[in-house]
């Protein structure tokens, strides 16, 4: 009986054909234009090297945000820790991933040497932690069992020809790279911090201002950055994302020289 390990040598990838998902929206905002334009060359590049690639429509992914991100409301042990002028709200507002004050987030700051960038020095500033830990359990088991529903989904990809998907390509955020102060939705990461996905990122392409329309902004501000997509595996699978992510990168430049070549001898 085959058995799987935490981590997939990469030279066993060649022996099996891929099978990736291309999901396009997280299904509460959408992606800009070069985002989606981006997505759509790597689609079309793993089709013409014979990888096979099908539709992801996976639990929500609103619902990851909510239970990573959104505060827990009117907790009785988080009453009994709030400050006098909280109290009179009447309301706790803990959330799950800042309910340890960034007291595990700043020791790790402190090694690297880097501070927080501004747009994170209010939410992540160091403090004393809201409230006891038992306050976030509930958005805890709500995350469990927000991975145990999208591990379902993942298996079940397996119904139709008995092969599981290996790895699913979507955005990294909902544009192409951020300008400062401007980062507002951070939905599309949140969902495999939640759970413990492995991923990597690679650049596929750069806005152009000629093709790339985002409504309500200047054509000009995304003009030439860079656009890139994320390659999710599960959980452990660390290495086998990496030999991944290289495959696409080839996939990308075979189809990027296949397109001059067809351009030159025309």
């Amino acid at each position: 009986m085959a058995t799987d390990c935490l981590f997939t040598p990469a030279h066993h990838l060649g022996t099996f054909e891929l099978m990736k998902c291309d999901i396009r929206t997280d299904q509460a905002v959408g992606p800009h234009p070069p985002i989606l334009r981006g997505l759509r060359h790597v689609a079309d590049a793993l089709k013409a090297a014979g990888q096979k690639v099908v539709d992801w429509e996976p639990p929500l992914q609103t619902t990851a945000k909510r239970v990573h991100v959104s505060p827990l409301l009117g907790s009785l042990q988080c009453r009994n820790c709030l400050t006098a002028d909280r109290q009179q709200s009447g309301m706790a507002k803990v959330s799950f991933l800042l309910a340890h004050g960034g007291n595990d987030i700043h020791p790790h700051l402190v090694l690297s040497g880097e501070p927080l960038i501004p747009d994170l020095q209010e939410s992540f500033q160091l403090k004393a932690a809201d409230c006891p830990p038992r306050a976030s359990e509930p958005h805890f088991f709500q995350g469990l069992e927000y991975e145990a529903a999208y591990c379902d989904y993942w298996n079940s990809t397996s119904e139709n020809n008995g092969q599981i998907v290996d790895a699913v390509i979507i955005p990294v955020a909902l544009h192409a790279a951020v300008i400062p102060g401007k980062c507002y939705h951070t939905a599309y990461t949140e969902v495999i911090n939640l759970m413990n996905y492995s991923a990597a990122v690679i650049p596929v392409t750069k806005a152009d201002k000629t093709i790339d329309v985002v409504p309500k902004d200047d054509p000009k501000t995304y003009d030439r950055a860079p656009v890139g997509v994320q390659i999710v595996a599960r959980t452990f699978k660390e290495e086998k994302v990496l030999a991944i992510a290289g495959i696409v990168t080839a996939c990308m430049n075979v189809a990027v020289c296949c397109e001059y070549a067809s351009s030159y001898w025309v």
